[in-house]
């Protein structure tokens, strides 16, 4: 299929995105290697799509609503299409969740036949850099920036003609391989999925859990991207697994994602998770400011902590009664930051600490799972061993 028809597919809304499908993760150096491959007619590679109906799947982005029939669904290949899409279109596709700086503001030098990334000092006076997406947008208006230049009249013909050889990437055809059939479920297309993805990165229970979220609830992912966009302009980052799995320890009191069954659980449930882990969250990273003064995404070590301690937040709805048990909440979280409890498996872990949490004193029982796991407690310099740079400490 030409490219240019792939990204008349994504306008129309024929072909999409699961919602199971991670966010678009490439960087300059990916997108510059595309283009370069297409530019000299290198092979990049194929498309696998999921062909099937609207209803049967969970589609990223809005453009199908209230659309039927037949939908193709990008398996491989999201970033190198949304890597084209915003080159070509100028813009994210409707799908896209990402940084779309990674293609944004790509440049091709007419001379060397290079692309490279706008920098000011290098472009900013040399004519023979072109916006590669005004290439695509502007036809063939950019060669005027040529014309009356007496330094490039006897190489016009030539400029215009490489110009045109970007132009044509996107009639350039690139094969597409289709999964059909009325038995291919979500849970059989994930296992292709990540069979195809062997060299990469997989799935996650997170994802697939997620996914399943997202057939009763298509609002889900971007409702929780919402609360992590507003934790990390505040100084903390996370990632929507460390959200899922502190929802999930609110909802079922427990760590693993299988025991989340989001069919019998229903939407508000989740919905309401949602809001009381953010509520938590929300009070956690305050009281760490005000009283440990931590207020940079580096300092938050054992991160995995926080299901337990949103999960006991939520028990005694939504905060504390009194000062003196935040105090010795925080001075658990310190503890187990220095001692490393959340360091391998957390499953586990968590699930021990969730239990401690049905104590009748639930801090003493949480330090008490400490201690039976630390053993000998003596501070050396190895409990500080990843977990601080000489910058973090400067800053």
């Amino acid at each position: 299929m030409k490219i240019v028809d792939i990204l008349n597919h994504i306008d129309n809304g024929a072909l999409a995105l699961p919602v199971f499908q991670r966010g678009y993760v490439w960087k300059r150096r990916q997108v510059k290697d595309l283009m370069n491959s297409l530019y000299r007619g290198y092979p990049v590679g194929s498309l696998l799509t999921w062909t099937t109906r609207l209803g049967q799947a969970d589609v990223r982005g809005e453009n199908q609503t209230g659309k039927s029939g037949a939908i193709d669904l990008l398996l491989d290949g999201q970033q190198r299409v949304t890597s084209l899409y915003g080159i070509v279109r100028g813009k994210p596709p409707v799908f896209f969740e990402g940084d779309q700086r990674a293609f944004a503001n790509l440049y091709f030098n007419m001379e060397h036949e290079e692309f490279e990334f706008y920098a000011p000092a290098k472009m900013a006076s040399d004519s023979l850099w072109v916006n590669v997406t005004d290439l695509f947008t502007e036809g063939n208006d950019w060669i005027s920036r040529l014309v009356g230049n007496a330094n490039y009249a006897d190489k016009q013909a030539l400029y215009l003609q490489r110009g045109l050889k970007v132009q044509q990437i996107t009639s350039i055809d690139l094969p597409v391989q289709q999964v059909t059939g009325e038995d291919k479920t979500t849970d059989i297309v994930v296992d292709i999925f990540n069979r195809v993805n062997s060299g990469g990165t997989k799935l996650s229970k997170g994802d697939l859990t997620l996914a399943r979220i997202g057939a009763s609830w298509p609002e889900a992912r971007a409702e929780m991207q919402k609360r992590l966009g507003k934790w990390k302009r505040a100084g903390f980052s996370a990632t929507l697994d460390w959200l899922l799995r502190c929802m999930n320890a609110v909802i079922v009191g427990a760590s693993e994602f299988e025991r989340l069954e989001p069919e019998k659980t229903g939407v508000a449930s989740i919905q309401k998770a949602l809001r009381q882990t953010e509520k938590a969250v929300d009070r956690l990273l305050e009281a760490m400011r005000s009283h440990l003064h931590m207020d940079i995404d580096r300092v938050y070590t054992s991160k995995q902590a926080f299901p337990v301690m949103v999960k006991y937040i939520v028990k005694l709805d939504g905060w504390f009664s009194d000062q003196a048990t935040l105090a010795k909440l925080l001075h658990w979280y310190i503890s187990v930051a220095i001692w490393g409890r959340f360091s391998g498996p957390i499953e586990t872990v968590i699930n021990q600490d969730i239990g401690a949490l049905s104590a009748q004193e639930p801090i003493e029982a949480l330090l008490r799972n400490l201690r039976r796991s630390q053993g000998d407690r003596r501070v050396s310099a190895d409990n500080f061993a990843g977990n601080y740079t000489k910058d973090s400490i400067a800053n």
